[in-house]
């Protein structure tokens, strides 16, 4: 298993109506729960004027040590996050959840794919802590390294002498 570990939370996401010519909702996800819930993926919770509140799922949350980094980052942030991906589907609400990760790298990648929602939602505290614990057990600073580049990358070559006359 090489030091991995994994953890279930819940995710609760809400359609919203907005008022725009290109489309009649929009998805955000609210709240992510501190641990896996016993509930249909995709139930509505509830429902108010112009939004449908639903339990998207249960996601998965995986830590490697060799990511340290990126979870200490996010943790040291201003609002450690857990970041949820949903893709639009066919099927009834019109949303997937794909998963969740506390690894901003991770999130990146998804954001980079272009068609993924990714939600930065509140970290749970007991998420954060079982997270932190993780970052103490597993993180090793490492000194940065910077490459010495070469004689052909420096432009060894002669310089190209200015002709002020022209």
């Amino acid at each position: 298993m090489n030091g991995q570990e994994r953890r279930e939370v819940g995710v609760i996401a809400e359609r919203q109506a907005v008022d725009s010519p290109w489309c009649d909702h929009r998805w955000r996800v609210t709240e992510v729960l501190p641990g896996a819930a016993a509930v249909t993926p995709w139930a509505m919770l509830d429902e108010g004027p112009g939004r449908q509140r639903y339990f998207a799922g249960n996601a998965e949350l995986l830590l490697f040590p060799l990511e340290t980094d990126t979870l200490k980052h996010n943790l040291e942030g201003r609002q450690p996050a857990v970041y949820v991906f949903l893709r639009t589907t066919a099927a009834a609400p019109g949303m997937a959840l794909l998963g969740a990760t506390v690894c901003a790298g991770e999130a990146q990648a998804h954001v980079d794919t272009g068609s993924d929602l990714v939600e930065a939602v509140p970290m749970p505290p007991e998420v954060a802590a079982w997270v932190a614990g993780f970052v103490e057990r597993h993180h090793v600073d490492r000194p940065g390294y910077k490459r010495r580049r070469d004689r052909s990358e420096r432009g060894a070559g002669p310089r190209a002498e200015v002709d002020d006359d022209d």
